[in-house]
């Protein structure tokens, strides 16, 4: 589905280690990013970058700090249009950030 998101929820260790730390815990679908947790959300409103992960047309992976924006329910992701980057982001859609 377009514009759906697929939340990974990390357990969580602020208060000691747990049985299966280091593991994704529960997942979650939301359908745009107003359905995101607030705790998510603010993350949104802060200075800081977001690591775009996506496939290189010969299947390497490239893990690139961006800055970024959001308008509605759409990322904007800061990169040149002429950088091969855009262009594998327009030709491989499927990425993925932190």
């Amino acid at each position: 589905m377009a514009g759906e998101i697929r939340i990974a929820k990390f357990k969580d260790v602020a208060d000691g280690l747990q049985s299966g730390h280091f593991s994704i815990g529960e997942r979650e679908n939301v359908s745009g990013l107003n359905g995101l947790d607030p705790i998510y959300k603010g993350l949104l409103d802060r200075p800081i970058t977001i690591t775009l992960g996506l496939i290189s047309p010969d299947g390497r992976v490239g893990l690139t700090p961006m800055w970024f924006d959001y308008e509605g329910d759409h990322v904007l992701i800061n990169t040149a249009a002429h950088r091969r980057k855009c262009a594998w982001i327009r030709n491989y859609p499927q990425l993925t950030s932190s």
